[in-house]
């Protein structure tokens, strides 16, 4: 009777640490993100105070950047490297020219265009032509593990990339997440995947489908546990207008040739 109860003891740790090892190796959505894409992804960090905050960004100009207000840090300062996938990237810009969307009620939406100082040779992504899609793919540099009861874990440094569904919003809108009543009046829309899921260092980073730009990643519903809940996504095709406004090239008013 002892033998066997030492047996059992010893299967039961063995399963155990199974477990938990899976656990901890499990990745958040997707792999590495292959050679050829995710070219135009900008990595962005806003220093200073001791403090670096980083959310990622999209090249959708030579001088445009696409990414989500909330990245903007006031009293820091915003720097921004195009490039960053495959590598090694260009020479970090900082940024001094910001716009936030807001709508006719002066409320700010949490979608942001950047500036670049100067042109990046690298080719942006397009805009898109606003099809319905039943999924999309995404990328960042957030968690990409899990730890302990789907706790997000850690972080890679290379872009990850990985492909989620399309959902309905009615659950997320429910959830502890919209307590910002900010988020009722903008426009995103939502995706979800088994064993996927966005983190909050992914913020920013560009939405796709058919190679185009269609999403910027705003929230997610649980920024504690992972592959829970759905994740929001600021929806590019109801903010193209003011996009091709913004980054437009201005008309010289006057004689501007100086040469």
């Amino acid at each position: 009777m002892a033998l066997l109860k030492l047996l059992l003891l010893m299967l039961w740790l063995g399963l155990a640490t199974s477990s938990e090892l899976h656990r901890q190796r499990r990745v958040i959505g997707g792999a590495t993100c292959g050679p050829t894409e995710r070219l135009y992804h900008v990595k962005l960090e806003a220093t200073g105070g001791g403090r670096t905050g980083r959310c990622g960004g999209s090249l959708i100009s030579a001088q445009w950047i696409l990414t989500a207000a909330h990245c903007w840090k006031p009293g820091r300062t915003m720097s921004a490297t195009v490039g960053v996938h495959p590598g090694p990237g260009e020479q970090p810009q900082v940024i001094t020219e910001h716009h936030i969307f807001q709508d006719q009620n002066r409320r700010s939406h949490d979608i942001m265009l950047l500036k670049l100082p100067n042109p990046s040779t690298i080719t942006p992504v397009a805009l898109p032509d606003c099809q319905n899609h039943a999924s999309v793919r995404a990328a960042g540099y957030g968690a990409d593990q899990m730890g302990q009861n789907n706790a997000r874990k850690e972080k890679k440094t290379s872009i990850m990339c990985a492909n989620f569904d399309t959902v309905d919003c009615t659950r997320l809108r429910n959830l502890k997440a919209f307590s910002n009543p900010a988020r009722l009046y903008q426009h995103w829309f939502c995706v979800q995947s088994p064993r996927k899921d966005l983190c909050p260092g992914d913020s920013g980073g560009g939405v796709e489908y058919q190679d185009k730009i269609y999403g910027v990643i705003s929230f997610t519903g649980d920024t504690t546990f992972a592959c829970t809940e759905a994740a929001g996504i600021m929806d590019v095709c109801r903010y193209i207008k003011w996009i091709k406004k913004t980054i437009k090239p201005k008309k010289c008013k006057f004689n501007c040739f100086t040469g």
